[in-house]
């Protein structure tokens, strides 16, 4: 129990981190550096679920547990000769979903920084102006 709340700390300081991180990109003044970490995120989440899907696809997990819930064993069988886009497609689209939780994130941030800064443009060129 305890590697798991080291584990789970471990991720939101990375996801802390990557946000801030984020944030500091999207101040920069060139628009492009902005889109940087969520098109690696897009890319990545691509890869997974065409990953994860093949895998789901190509193989299926049994896994019997004891009265009082604990794994007794997995068995993995290969399953190749039952393919059914049925069957893959709404898999991938809930995988891809749910990847892109952090391009999402990051495009928020995005767009807050880049609005504010607007906001801030625009009241800096009104007081030069009013001057």
């Amino acid at each position: 129990m305890k590697t798991n709340s080291v584990y789970i700390i471990f991720a939101l300081i990375c996801v802390i981190g990557l946000c801030v991180l984020q944030y500091y990109i999207s101040l920069k003044s060139k628009k492009w550096l902005g889109w940087i970490l969520p098109g690696i995120f897009f890319c990545l989440s691509i890869l997974f679920t065409i990953s994860a899907v093949t895998f789901l696809h190509s193989y299926e997990i049994s896994e019997v547990y004891s009265n009082n819930g604990n794994l007794m064993s997995s068995i993995i069988t290969n399953t190749t000769s039952n393919f059914s886009i049925q069957t893959i497609l709404p898999k991938a689209i809930e995988i891809f979903l749910i990847c892109n939780l952090p391009t999402i994130l990051f495009i928020i941030i995005f767009l807050v920084v880049h609005q504010k800064q607007k906001r801030e443009a625009q009241i800096h060129k009104m007081n030069i102006q009013d001057l």
